[in-house]
């Protein structure tokens, strides 16, 4: 808790973001390495009684961390405690789908669930509810838009790529298995 920042949001210069990504006191030390939820949760909570803050909360799914449907439960239940969120946006952390041995790029059946869960919740609570940008655009374009953005450039065997990264104007960074980057063009 840091009191300029509580000026801040008492002036309206600043709204708070913050990454949560988890439910619950276990998960967010696995994820975050420090054993902090609570002092987290109560941070929000001080911001929120002394500055009327807007607080948007983070929630970033990651691959067996914290991508099942009881986690995000736990952190919807926290949001609605917390009675003074107004925005809650999802996103997705891509090393799992990007370094896929099968190369598919696709976005796990789960993550949408897991996301129309959080938006169906989000309207019946009165909380605007937003994916983050490059999020979307990924679920939306998804493999088939990666896949011919690649070829335009020129890809034609992609057995040799170890990752592709995609950023929210649409950069896409190839690194092959040498460690070479081999692209870092704007696709549009």
């Amino acid at each position: 808790y840091l009191p300029i920042v509580e000026k801040a949001a008492k002036d309206g210069i600043v709204e708070l973001q913050i990454s949560l990504d988890s439910g619950c006191q276990g998960t967010f030390k696995s994820i975050k390495g420090v054993d902090a939820f609570e002092t987290v949760l109560n941070n929000i909570k001080e911001f929120c009684i002394k500055s009327n803050a807007i607080v948007n909360l983070k929630y970033i799914l990651i691959n067996n961390w914290n991508d099942t449907e009881w986690e995000v439960n736990e952190f919807l239940k926290t949001a609605k405690d917390l009675r003074c969120i107004t925005h809650i946006c999802f996103d997705i952390d891509y090393r799992d789908i990007l370094l896929s041995e099968k190369k598919d790029f696709k976005v796990p059946q789960r993550y949408y669930d897991l996301i129309n869960k959080a938006k169906g919740f989000c309207y019946e609570n009165r909380i605007k509810f937003d994916i983050a940008p490059y999020a979307r655009q990924y679920m939306e374009k998804n493999k088939e838009w990666l896949i011919k953005q690649l070829k335009i450039k020129g890809y034609t065997d992609f057995s040799n790529i170890l990752l592709c990264t995609l950023d929210n104007t649409d950069k896409i960074t190839v690194y092959e298995a040498n460690n070479d980057v081999k692209s870092n063009d704007i696709f549009e």
